[in-house]
């Protein structure tokens, strides 16, 4: 698809309702392919999904690069043996942007064996690996794999633009603000799931109160899906967010998810309506926040994974860490986000990414810079926002949330009591152990809520 001469990536469904009542989608994703086609220039581009190898492809066309958008390529989770064999029969050098290393927290990493195979070949088939971040180049570097540049990820220069200024307001309180939320902040995605879930709602009900923020959605299936049917299937919806973020159900709450919720379909639009409607971003999706810094848009990250604390540490982003567990305080974190470090930061960045490209022999629109021979080692810049909660206000939060987490826990273990008794007198009854274990399984997942990792 094409707009303003270059290319923007789009979903391509061509029914969408049909595809968001089935599942989620990732337009994070979709905003680093987006970046991606508008930093290169090329005679002809083809989407190559690796699951679905290269069939007959490789006949038809003759390609002279072969580019990976990066993703959450390293984990503990996932077997990349899958691509293997792909990766070895590509022709070309093979080009990785921003992949990176997914783990609640830093830590060495016991990575599978086609893992490890899967990055070798690639690192052995192009000059330089780029990677989104210090930790990220790190896990490589123990694997043996030293052609490593340390590149952020492609959608933060979007704009290809070498210097980003960031436009801070200067009244706080009547701005409009745009958030994300993340449902799927356990396992490898989160250090605290809980913690993450409690704040999310805090940030929710902050943003509600300002009557004039929006929503914003990156493929979330409830939130996408509020924002296309209407009348019972849409408040359908509605309730399960509500679920999700242990909402109140008032008129205040259900007005905001009927009107404020916007899920973007192409990313120009999705770039152009945060532009026009977003004063300050905060939230806990990384691409959710991208969308307006590149733009000038001051935006605030809270801190929850490796992926998401490597790339703000390396471009000195203000951050909000979950661990901390600190009431939301829009004005607060507003008032107090310094951008100059990021302004800074992306500055050496940029030059490093484009000196990455250059000497990995893709043509580009990003200013080139001949007095850098070699890209400048990255330095981690800290730049986090402690809200403190010594008032009355903050500190009937922090006495409220471990009241309510309290009873969380002891209805939580109640219920594991009751379901091991059960269990006891189903097995005393000769019944299958592991149809008993399965039942019990579903009665707590119904019973807390909990979302499958996507």
């Amino acid at each position: 698809m094409q707009k303003d001469g270059l290319a923007t990536a789009s979903l391509p469904f061509s029914d969408p309702i049909t595809h968001f009542r089935n599942g989620d989608v990732n337009t994070g994703d979709l905003l680093v392919f987006d970046s991606i086609l508008k930093q290169l220039t090329y005679d002809e581009v083809r989407n190559v999904q690796i699951k679905e190898g290269l069939g007959k492809i490789q006949d038809e066309y003759k390609f002279d690069v072969t580019v990976v958008r990066g993703s959450n390529y390293i984990t503990e989770s996932i077997d990349l043996g899958y691509m293997v064999d792909v990766l070895k029969k590509i022709n070309t050098p093979i080009i990785p942007l921003g992949i990176g290393a997914q783990a609640p927290s830093y830590k060495k990493m016991s990575l599978h064996k086609g893992t490890v195979e899967a990055l070798h070949v690639m690192a052995d088939k192009c000059e330089t690996i780029g990677v989104r971040g210090n930790y990220s180049a790190e896990v490589l570097n123990d694997l043996g794999i030293k052609n490593i540049s340390v590149i952020g990820c492609p959608s933060f220069y979007r704009s290809t633009s070498p210097r980003v200024e960031i436009k801070k307001p200067t009244d706080t309180r009547n701005i409009a603000v745009g958030f994300t939320l993340n449902k799927y902040l356990w396992g490898e995605y989160a250090s605290n799931w809980i913690k993450a879930l409690r704040i999310q709602r805090s940030l929710f009900l902050e943003c509600i109160a300002r009557g004039n923020s929006f929503l914003y959605s990156q493929g979330e299936r409830e939130e996408t899906l509020s924002t296309l049917v209407d009348g019972e299937e849409k408040q359908q919806q509605i309730a399960k967010i509500q679920v999700q973020f242990d909402l109140p159900h008032s008129d205040a709450v259900q007005q905001f998810l009927s009107s404020r919720v916007y899920s973007p379909f192409t990313i120009d639009d999705w770039s152009e309506h945060v532009g026009k409607n977003v004063d300050f971003m905060i939230g806990f999706r990384l691409h959710g926040n991208v969308i307006a810094l590149h733009q000038g848009i001051p935006s605030a990250y809270f801190t929850y994974d490796t992926r998401i604390r490597e790339l703000t540490a390396l471009f000195g982003l203000p951050t909000i860490e979950v661990d901390t567990f600190r009431p939301v305080d829009l004005n607060y974190i507003i008032e107090h986000s310094d951008f100059s470090k990021f302004e800074r930061c992306y500055e050496q960045n940029y030059k490093n990414y484009s000196a990455f490209l250059t000497k990995n022999g893709l043509n580009h629109r990003l200013a080139s810079d001949n007095s850098v021979s070699a890209p400048t080692a990255p330095s981690d810049v800290e730049n986090g926002i402690s809200v403190p909660y010594d008032n009355s206000d903050r500190s009937t939060w922090i006495a409220t949330e471990t009241e309510h987490l309290t009873r969380w826990i002891m209805d939580l273990d109640n219920a594991r009591r009751h379901l091991l008794q059960e269990a006891s007198h189903q097995a005393q009854a000769q019944r299958p152990t592991s149809l008993t274990l399965r039942s019990a399984a579903r009665k707590l997942s119904r019973l807390f809520g909990l979302t499958t990792q996507k």
